[in-house]
């Protein structure tokens, strides 16, 4: 499995690796149970710093496209593994980090986006 890192893109490396796989996933090329490349695998392929990895796999895990088995690996996960879903909310999280973009290249401060994420979350019930 091969990642394409575009170092002039102004999307955070990490991001783009998670938008990747959620794409990957959601083209069913990425099913429930496959194994993720491993940190340093992929940290030496793309020439990238394995934090930067790291830092995409929890982003993955924490959205529930991936889940990690202690000494294993990291695997894609069932909550991320339905296409339909998959691409809901791979276009709702572009959406929102279109949203942030356009904020503060408006002035808005990342306190204040913070602040109106964390309102719209507890307005949604999320914890």
């Amino acid at each position: 499995m091969s990642f394409t890192i575009d170092t002039a893109s102004p999307v955070a490396i990490y991001r783009q690796i998670v938008d990747q796989v959620i794409y990957r996933i959601a083209a069913a090329e990425l099913r429930d149970g496959d194994q993720l490349p491993s940190i340093r695998s992929l940290s030496t392929d793309l020439r990238i710093n394995p934090n930067t990895v790291i830092k995409a796999y929890r982003e993955l895990e924490l959205l529930g496209f991936a889940a990690s088995s202690h000494g294993r690996g990291y695997f894609v996960s069932a909550g991320g593994a339905d296409p339909a879903r998959a691409e809901w909310r791979r276009q709702a999280l572009e959406s929102l980090r279109r949203a942030i973009l356009d904020g503060l290249a408006m002035g808005i401060t990342p306190e204040v986006l913070r602040t109106t994420v964390d309102k719209a979350l507890a307005e949604g019930g999320a914890r």
